[in-house]
């Protein structure tokens, strides 16, 4: 594990460009629009998750395992599709 932290370390290194001053390494640009889509999609993720597990509280399976079932069970993702939208209608 240590060996792909230090080859980490060490592509980055020789990846980095030097700012003008010679002393400082250039800060990578960051593209925060992708930042900030991937943080949306991960809390109307979560959001979703955490809705989905109040209106399943009665079933006695986690909701990973709800959502598998919801694939072959057109009842069931019809159902989970129609609590995700209502949700994420408030969202």
């Amino acid at each position: 594990m240590k060996e792909k932290i230090n080859s980490f370390f060490d592509r980055l290194k020789k990846e980095t460009e030097a700012h003008s001053c010679g002393k400082m390494a250039q800060l990578l640009s960051v593209d925060f629009g992708f930042l900030k889509v991937q943080s949306d999609v991960a809390r109307k993720v979560f959001i979703s998750f955490l809705y989905l597990k109040k209106k399943f509280k009665k079933v006695n399976k986690p909701i990973p395992e709800i959502i598998n079932s919801a694939i072959m069970n057109i009842k069931l993702r019809k159902r989970v599709q129609l609590h995700v939208s209502q949700i994420l209608r408030l969202v």
